[in-house]
């Protein structure tokens, strides 16, 4: 495994909708299974691990493994938190006061952030948003004007990422979960590693949905690691 694999957390709360994490897994694990999709020489390779916040026991609710919980990972690269199937009409704050404590403590050690249509309210809760653009699937949004008024709300932006380097970055919609794991494939491994998961996964890397891809990372990343090493999961 190349020294510099990014440590990856997808964050499987109760709500999950199911496919945005299990799926989010495969396409970035594709990236990382050498053989199956074609090899890469050089390219960092990927961590991936879903974990459970403090409101359910490990795996209740998720009908596929986790590999342990939040309180066991003191660094990681990148945080996903998934879509949520919850009203968008009642939906109210406050239900993961600890996953939200923890997702600001990985963004203050240099964490990339990123949430998936619905799942944009969990990362509005912990602030970081306030005063920055965002989006989220079109359903929620008078429910997120109502609820963080403090963020400036582009649903009609199906990614959407700031910081100076793209430390958060959201998607628009519940399916944009694909959209999501290759842009972070492009930029961890290159745009040719995209092609290659997407081609085997079919997920067209050259079209429509990938051209918002290319169009947030033009260059392909570099072979070599695009950005400081950190710690994988403890």
């Amino acid at each position: 495994m190349c020294p510099c694999s990014r440590s990856v957390a997808i964050v499987g709360v109760a709500e999950a909708l199911h496919s945005s994490v299990a799926g989010v897994a495969d396409v970035i694990n594709s990236a990382s299974r050498p053989g199956w999709v074609g090899d890469t020489p050089g390219v960092p390779s990927f961590d991936v691990r879903i974990l459970t916040d403090l409101s359910q026991p490990a795996g209740d609710s998720l009908p596929f493994r986790v590999d342990g919980t939040i309180t066991a990972v003191d660094r990681v690269s990148i945080v996903i938190l998934p879509s949520l199937a919850v009203s968008p009409v009642d939906w109210r704050p406050g239900g993961h006061p600890q996953l939200l404590a923890w997702v600001r403590r990985m963004n203050g050690l240099g964490a990339m952030l990123c949430a998936i249509g619905s799942g944009v309210l969990l990362l509005a809760e912990t602030g970081l948003l306030d005063g920055h653009e965002a989006t989220t699937h079109w359903a929620y949004a008078d429910l997120f004007h109502r609820r963080f008024p403090g963020v400036r709300l582009r649903p009609d932006h199906l990614l959407l990422l700031y910081g100076g380097t793209g430390t958060i970055i959201m998607t628009g919609a519940y399916g944009s979960w694909n959209d999501l794991a290759l842009y972070l494939v492009v930029r961890h491994a290159g745009y040719a590693a995209a092609e290659r998961v997407a081609r085997f996964l079919l997920l067209r890397v050259a079209g429509r949905r990938a051209g918002a891809v290319r169009a947030l990372h033009p260059a392909p990343a570099s072979p070599g690691c695009g950005d400081p090493c950190r710690p994988g999961l403890a």
